[in-house]
């Protein structure tokens, strides 16, 4: 059994989900807070100089998600299916974005008052209520968030909106029956109830720190809002979602008749696959014009080989289904040895734009994953937003089931390509990276969709985000990277598709703020080097951002 210290300081905030599912797991650690007047000093000895900081037999694991899910994992709180962990991820990353944006309110005023009242007024009915809501809704059809048991996705509602001090009132969990009623089951758990019935009194976020660049108590890189556009910010689960009751990628029958019936579907299945697959992996937009006459051709991923005609329809003779079942149905072997795996059809949506949805889309392209590349103009996009769950994007659709949320989209994508570690230590330090560089091209989002002028934009990147968001992330990567050929383990992951993906737009537009840091560079390069990213680069529609 390893041994752990967390590190965090005396207070909630991002480190509480974690004591919450160390507590679950009846999992011995170290709880060191850091008391305010010790912190620069011990922000030393962190090799991101941020917390949450998880140590496993003295190694340092960083961001506050990437511990969670770690501990998660051990203590049985993460779905073996990846698409119903995936929900779970969304959730969460939900709640991570909500609790941004309360501590953005609460600390928006020039007084104390002025935060309650901004937390009151703009934060709990625009952000705080519309995800209760859907939540609400879920809760009051399942008994856990997703699957049939609990997992960290219950943790995470619970630990949040369980806590007046985060502007949850009793008077306000009473519009929402099912999800006070959840919470409370949640919190009435014997070893739940055990910590918080021993757990230190303190306050959900500290304020008025001497560590301005540790304002949203995470170990990101300067804990920004994640959004990829401002009619686009918090990207929040949909309760529609995520009531996901079935393995949609992998169903072990248990009845002769099902197991058929299942072989049967997989191969209809299959077929159709094959009528709408797409195209685009193989053709260069201009040519994907050519051939099918549409010049909305080049921004639409789906073309069909049989553009501008009648698709080829299979329809299944009713006798070829019985004699097959029937022929089928008298092997008796088949309901015990057969699993049936399926392959999901996939469409995600995002603007016209790499922004927030390319790393999904890289993902997919090294895995020869066949999707819809929907791309929403601007001016469609009014629209567009009335007919998603949530209004947010990237929305990926599996299967016509929506998963949001953009990490939670590419770790679930990266999972069916190969490119997650199967060490569950190595799978956190990939959701370590991505998250950190997550956080910087939110840092530089926000900069890019202020209000700033041109110059003012230019001097706040030049001035401020490079030599304070950016190079101290760049300065560890590249260090690592001296006696490695690829960032966490021996093989590529979908992390080093992030840096590449991050620091290839930084050379494309800056090239010699990347001249220090050689090593990062060549991996950039070696990423963009694999045949299908190459391609992808190749044929992929050339956007602004």
């Amino acid at each position: 059994m390893p041994e752990y210290k967390l590190v965090y300081f005396n207070a909630k905030g991002r480190a509480e989900l974690t004591r919450w599912i160390l507590a679950y797991g009846g999992t011995a650690y170290t709880d060191e807070r850091v008391e305010l007047e010790n912190w620069p000093e011990r922000k030393k000895t962190i090799m991101t100089g941020k917390v949450p900081m998880l140590e496993i037999d003295g190694k340092q694991l960083p961001q506050s998600l990437a511990i969670a899910r770690y501990v998660a994992k051990k203590a049985g709180l993460v779905p073996e299916d990846a698409l119903r962990a995936a929900y779970c991820d969304a959730l969460v990353d939900t709640v991570s974005d909500l609790i941004t944006e309360g501590h953005k309110a609460k600390t928006s005023g020039k007084s104390e008052e002025d935060g309650k009242k901004a937390v009151r007024e703009e934060f709990i009915p625009n952000h705080a209520e519309p995800v209760m809501e859907r939540l609400n809704k879920h809760l009051g059809e399942k008994e856990w968030y997703t699957s049939g048991k609990i997992t960290w996705a219950d943790l995470s509602i619970a630990s949040y909106f369980g806590e007046e001090t985060n502007g949850f009132s009793s008077k306000l969990l009473d519009k929402y029956p099912a999800l006070k009623a959840h919470i409370q089951k949640v919190r009435n758990l014997p070893k739940i109830k055990e910590w918080l019935a021993k757990r230190p009194v303190t306050s959900m976020l500290l304020t008025n720190r001497p560590d301005s660049a540790a304002v949203n108590q995470s170990t990101n890189s300067t804990a920004v809002n994640q959004s990829t556009d401002s009619t686009a910010v918090n990207q929040s689960t949909d309760s529609t979602a995520v009531n996901q009751s079935t393995d949609s990628t992998a169903v072990n029958q248990s009845t002769d008749s099902t197991a058929v019936n299942q072989v049967i579907h997989t191969t209809m299945n299959l077929i159709k696959q094959l009528q709408n697959r797409s195209c685009r992996s193989s053709l260069p937009p201009s040519r994907a014009r050519q051939q099918c006459g549409d010049e909305s051709a080049g921004s639409q991923a789906c073309i069909r080989p049989w553009c501008g005609t009648t698709p080829p329809q299979f329809t299944a003779d009713p006798r070829f289904v019985h004699n097959t079942r029937s022929r089928l149905l008298s092997r008796p072997s088949l309901a015990t040895t057969t699993t049936t795996t399926i392959m999901p059809e996939y469409k995600l949506i995002y603007f016209n734009a790499r922004g927030r949805a390319e790393l999904s889309r890289w993902i997919m392209a090294y895995g020869n994953i066949t999707y819809t590349d929907e791309r929403v103009e601007k001016e469609d996009w009014p629209e567009k937003k009335k007919s998603l769950h949530g209004g947010k994007v990237p929305l990926l659709m599996v299967d016509d089931k929506p998963l949001p949320q953009s990490m939670a989209i590419a770790r679930y994508l990266a999972k069916q390509a190969g490119l997650v570690p199967q060490d569950d230590m190595d799978s956190a330090y990939c959701d370590a990276v991505t998250d950190t560089l997550n956080d910087v091209t939110g840092e530089g989002y926000k900069i890019m969709f202020s209000s700033m002028s041109e110059e003012e934009k230019k001097k706040t990147y030049r001035e401020e985000f490079f030599p304070n968001v950016m190079e101290p992330v760049l300065v560890r990567l590249n260090k690592r990277l001296e006696e490695r050929e690829w960032f966490v383990t021996d093989k590529v992951t979908w992390a080093d598709f992030m840096i590449s993906l991050v620091f290839g737009e930084v050379r494309k537009r800056k090239a010699d703020l990347l001249e220090p840091f050689p090593k990062v560079v060549a991996l950039v390069q070696r990423v963009r080097d694999l045949p299908a990213i190459k391609q992808w680069l190749e044929t992929s529609p050339d956007t602004p951002f």
